[in-house]
């Protein structure tokens, strides 16, 4: 949960040191390239879509559903924070290209990571019957 919570303190303090411009990171003009930002975007939202569904059923998997029942607590930690990152690390990546690039498709796809994220947040209900299924 410290964890979740963190990362998600973190992003929103990216934005906010963005937004209010105390930082500018749009040193990048890919006027003069556009293949790049298209192939870059492309790249990214593939990337991006393909790790939400793994987050959202990596506890479904045998392997990691066996371990969740024989480990339990530790198990839980170490699969918990995996599937927290494999949503968090592309948020990140989409939040900082979006103020590299301002192309609003890398920020629509950091807030489909935030939707997603509602889904596998680590709260005590959650978490016991991810254990005891």
């Amino acid at each position: 949960m410290i964890l979740a919570v963190s990362d998600l303190l973190m992003a929103a303090l990216i934005v906010l040191v963005c937004e209010t411009g105390a930082v500018d990171l749009s040193v990048v003009d890919f006027s003069e390239n556009p293949t790049v930002l298209f192939l870059t975007e492309c790249i990214d939202q593939i990337v991006s879509i393909a790790l939400i569904p793994l987050a959202l059923y990596l506890f479904k998997f045998k392997k990691v559903h066996a371990e969740l029942m024989a480990k339990k607590a530790e198990a839980l930690q170490r699969w918990g924070i995996i599937r927290l990152q494999l949503l968090l690390l592309p948020l990140y990546v989409n939040i900082i290209v979006y103020y590299i690039t301002m192309v609003p498709g890398y920020a629509y796809m950091a807030v489909i990571l935030l939707i997603a994220l509602v889904f596998v947040f680590p709260s005590k209900g959650r978490c016991e019957r991810e254990i005891s299924e």
